[in-house]
């Protein structure tokens, strides 16, 4: 039920209502009493894809004024955008529409089910896209030529892309461990695919990178929830082949005995050196979501 609950694509007017509207919908509570959460996708501030359990459990990209511009009965992993296009990622395609919804362009991306190669995240550097496909490793394509240009494996034990970001020029590729002691950390790697650097979590210290992961570039350091935590890594820690301990951003809520933190639920966005996002917390013993606003290091 979970992978068919449906994508909406809003357009943000500028108003605070649409977004804080959203994070109180990023929540929802079934008939038998369990809660999922509707963990939102973010363009930077135009537009943003949250589920909705609501017309056939489809998946659609809808404009601000309610038109759908493409539905799926498959689950969309990622929105990014090119010149004035928008980008969609599916499990197994990449398209390409302009903000009419009209469709330009679509990319297989070579998947093969039997890897568990299915899209997860994506990266855009000028023309080209790399794209995180779990044990599948990465894919990248070229938006020009509108074709895949190569695959490669993660190149690491025990590890799975789950995310990747485009940082300080390079992409930056998310692993989570597939079996105990598998490499939790970022693979850096260049346009071509060769790997720059591997830097591993230091699971004693922080813990490990969660399946589910959101990322975006921040002064040239990779920031991304992960599992609801805030992490910043620097550069030089990208960089390196050392453990890294990513800066925990927290972000406190309550007073007194009955405080605690806010957890992140799915993407994010940036303005200035804010971040914004849907927040989990706590009030009166019951679970609640609504928009936040993190103060983020200098």
């Amino acid at each position: 039920m979970l992978a068919g609950i449906v994508f909406a694509l809003f357009l943000n007017t500028g108003h605070a209502a649409p977004w804080e509207q959203i994070c109180k919908s990023a929540r929802f509570d079934l008939e038998d009493g369990r809660s999922v959460t509707l963990a939102p996708h973010f363009l930077g501030e135009s537009f943003v894809a949250q589920r909705r359990p609501e017309r056939g459990f489809d998946s659609a990209v809808r404009s601000a004024a309610g038109t759908t511009l493409w539905s799926t009965p498959g689950e969309i992993r990622g929105l990014a955008s090119v010149e004035e296009d928008l980008l969609v990622l599916t499990s197994d395609r990449l398209r390409r529409f302009d903000r009419a919804g009209e469709l330009k362009d679509e990319m297989e991306l070579g998947t093969h089910p039997a890897l568990g190669n299915q899209a997860r995240a994506m990266a855009r550097i000028g023309d080209l896209v790399v794209i995180a496909r779990g044990r599948g490793g990465v894919a990248a394509l070229s938006l020009s030529a509108g074709r895949l240009l190569w695959e490669m494996p993660l190149a690491v034990d025990g590890g799975m892309a789950v995310g990747v970001v485009a940082v300080a020029g390079k992409f930056r590729v998310i692993a989570t461990g597939t079996r105990e002691n598998g490499f939790n950390g970022v693979v850096t790697i260049n346009e071509a695919g060769q790997v720059l650097s591997r830097a591993p979590y230091d699971q004693r210290r922080v813990g490990v990178v969660f399946p589910e992961i959101w990322g975006q570039e921040y002064k040239g350091q990779l920031l991304i929830n992960n599992g609801g935590w805030i992490h910043l890594i620097t550069a030089t820690q990208l960089d390196g082949n050392k453990a890294i301990r990513p800066r925990w951003v927290a972000h406190a809520v309550g007073e007194g005995q009955g405080q605690h933190y806010m957890m992140l639920l799915g993407d994010f966005y940036l303005k200035g050196e804010e971040l914004w996002g849907c927040g989990s917390y706590q009030e009166n013993r019951t679970l609640k979501s609504k928009l936040f606003r993190v103060p983020l290091p200098r």
